[in-house]
């Protein structure tokens, strides 16, 4: 067995567990590691001892017991190093008591591990006296995973269509191709029954100049089967007919959206349950008349055989889907003074719209009037409103602000953050004399009184 250094091996738990000292108790630790995962760990306990005050009361000290087994947690046995995950025990299949008596004042914590999985260890473990005899036998502790391992994403992909170079579909027309290659599903009298099509029959077409006539075996025995979205078990009649052992060419075509994209997701199964086939799709924008796809169809057998997926834009470029490299999100959304923002430690930061209540109304601001111990004057208007007001906040200047309905007041339209008496010190000397003084203003003839503003301002 290895010994582990004891150096630090209680703070190798720290992070989710936090041991007293009379928890404290594994003096030795040692482990060693055999084949097919086998895993034993033996750690010398200190046992009966005077820093347990009521030890007489217990079979067997709670922290004893804890001691011998919570090395099953520990990352050296684990494995398990990350910060944000851990193991803790979950449950045991049986606890036996042993013997009962004096306990030795140095036990043995002995544990195998029986089984591993992604969420949870499983040991069995026995507590022993100096010489080996068992005093607890514990079978099946679960330790459970917990936490959440969040993964740094260093690059991100994404699917991206890009043009092939090719350029199919010409206007003229071709009849004897339409004919060929033409397939409703929803049409029992196709060229072979089934909702399939064999381009086999078909001559060689010049498109552009180039010739379209197929260029292997592959192509000349293909099928082409046209998809619609909600009937695919109408191509199942078809495809139950073929040998799925037989390497195959399908090519399934569809026009327009929803088809198109249930096509592409519809295939892609599809060439799991049938290995042996080629399944292949191409997507045409819903513009194309249908002895147009007919024709541009047999191309695509021929000019692209190595691509399973394709998609034909209105003027006739084929794409196909690349894996690129994808811009990483941004880390902050740039600042717009058009949406609410507050100011924060002299930083203007982009908020949430304040929410309006029963007794809350959301104003937004227009002008402040800054003054001292965090007390600022503002006017603006409230939502749905455009009556200007006014009001005091002790709340940090903001573009918007959620202020109880009865500490704002209405203005004329004419007034201004300007041309509106200050209010702080109003609000200050109203505070001072009490609410109960105005009730008889008479009391207060004659009265003067000076507030001061620390900076020097009255």
């Amino acid at each position: 067995m290895t010994a582990v250094d004891m150096n630090g091996f209680y703070e190798g738990m720290g992070s989710f567990a936090q041991f007293g000292p009379m928890y404290r108790r594994i003096q030795t630790c040692h482990v060693t590691r055999g084949p097919n995962g086998h895993v034993e760990v033996l750690t010398q306990v200190r046992g009966a001892d005077i820093d347990i005050p009521n030890f007489a009361d217990y079979c067997l000290h709670p922290a004893i017991l804890d001691a011998a087994i919570h090395v099953t947690v520990h990352p050296v046995l684990t494995g398990n190093f990350h910060p944000e995950l851990y193991h803790l025990p979950s449950k045991a299949s049986s606890v036996r008591l042993l013997r009962r008596g004096p306990l030795p004042k140095t036990v043995y914590g002995y544990a195998t591990l029986v089984k591993w999985t992604p969420d949870a260890i499983t040991y069995n473990a026995m507590v022993l006296d100096e010489q080996g005899a068992p005093i607890l036998d514990i079978t099946g502790i679960d330790v459970a995973l917990h936490g959440h391992r969040v993964k740094a994403l260093p690059s991100r992909f994404e699917i991206i269509y890009q043009p092939l170079g090719l350029t199919i579909g010409s206007t003229r027309k071709a009849p004897e191709i339409s004919e060929a290659l033409h397939v409703d599903v929803n049409d029992a009298r196709s060229s072979n029954g089934s909702g399939t099509a064999t381009p086999s029959s078909v001559g060689t077409e010049s498109v552009a100049g180039e010739s379209t006539s197929p260029s292997s075996d592959d192509s000349a025995s293909a099928l082409v089967l046209n998809y619609v979205r909600g009937e695919e078990m109408k191509l199942q009649a078809t495809l139950s007919t073929l040998d799925v052992s037989e390497p195959l060419t399908l090519l399934f075509v569809a026009q327009g959206e929803p088809d198109s994209s249930a096509a592409a997701g519809f295939t892609r199964a599809l060439r799991r349950e049938y290995p042996s086939w080629t399944v292949r799709v191409a997507t045409f924008d819903s513009s194309w008349e249908l002895a147009r796809v007919a024709q541009a169809s047999r191309e695509l057998l021929s000019l692209a055989q190595t691509e399973v997926e394709l998609s034909v834009d209105v003027d006739g470029s084929v794409s196909a889907p690349r894996v690129e490299l994808a811009e990483p999100p941004a880390s902050h959304a740039p600042l717009s003074l058009d949406k609410p923002w507050t100011l924060d430690n002299g930083e203007v930061v982009q908020v949430d719209l304040p929410r309006a209540s029963e007794d809350h109304a959301v104003v937004q601001i227009d002008g402040v009037t800054s003054s001292s111990a965090g007390i600022w004057q503002f006017t603006g208007m409230t939502a749905g409103s455009s009556v200007p007001v006014v009001g005091i906040a002790t709340k940090s200047v903001s573009s918007h602000l959620s202020a109880h309905k009865g500490s704002v007041v209405e203005l004329q339209l004419s007034s201004t953050s300007l041309t509106v008496p200050p209010l702080v010190p109003s609000t200050i000397l109203a505070l001072a004399l009490s609410p109960a003084a105005f009730s008889q203003p008479e009391r207060l003839k004659g009265a003067r009184v000076l507030i001061q503003d620390p900076q020097g301002e009255l």
